[in-house]
């Protein structure tokens, strides 16, 4: 099955609650839907390996270090929160450097990112290797 058969799986309903938690979950991790994911997992944990196979099947690698981490069991929610969060983090990083990159005064880059003038320069270093 290929990603698009995937993302286009909702005809396929599994009597194997596993594997339709995995197709369902990638399926709305694909198209955005994150409270989707949310709502379903909101009051159950999937288990560490089905939780490892929506990370592999979405290219996730911290749905996969989550699972792997878990014993047991992983909160969809949490990893999905995480999930977010890293994208807010390198979303803020692409923002600096395309600052740092236009000739923008660090005193407006501080301003706009809530970054220090040192994590600034330390990203001006990293975006200058």
């Amino acid at each position: 099955m290929n990603l698009l058969q995937v993302v286009e799986s909702e005809r396929y309903h599994f009597s194997n609650e596993d594997v339709q938690d995995v197709f369902e979950t990638a399926r709305n991790i694909y198209k955005g839907k994150f409270d989707q994911v949310k709502e379903i997992f909101r009051e159950r944990d999937v288990k560490s390996d089905v939780g490892a196979m929506i990370g592999v099947m979405t290219d996730s690698d911290l749905i996969i270090e989550r699972a792997y981490e878990s014993k047991g069991g992983m909160n969809m929610c949490t990893a999905l929160e995480k999930l977010e969060e890293r994208g807010r983090e390198e979303g803020k990083r692409e923002m600096i450097f395309a600052f740092l990159k236009a000739g923008a005064e660090i005193r407006v880059i501080k301003e706009a990112s809530g970054l220090s003038e040192e994590e600034i320069e330390k990203l001006r270093k990293e975006m200058n290797e």
